[in-house]
């Protein structure tokens, strides 16, 4: 098994750049709403730079993001300061 390779700091850019003209998260959402209808709380295992994670706690959620990419965790609590509305429901996990 290979060893996994840290995010660069460009891809992290680029990854919330495209974020803006995405709306592949919000699709998701919208997909996904009738199968966690009544839930609170959720976990995004493997979150990387966290698009999901973000909008699931700006849809109220509390958030458990999970990965094991020390920098990609280190954007998504960057990101999630931010994101005012919603920094107070992402908890960021790192495994591995």
């Amino acid at each position: 098994m290979s060893q996994m390779k840290e995010w660069t700091d460009l891809q992290i850019l680029n990854y919330y750049l495209g974020l803006k003209y995405s709306d592949y998260p919000g699709v998701f959402w919208e997909k996904m709403k009738p199968d966690i209808a009544g839930c609170t709380t959720l976990i995004d295992i493997g979150c990387g730079p966290g698009a999901f994670a973000l909008k699931a706690a700006e849809a109220g959620f509390n958030v458990l993001a999970v990965d094991i990419n020390k920098k990609s965790l280190e954007a998504l609590k960057k990101q999630r300061k931010v994101w005012n509305a919603c920094k107070q429901n992402i908890s960021v996990t790192l495994m591995g």
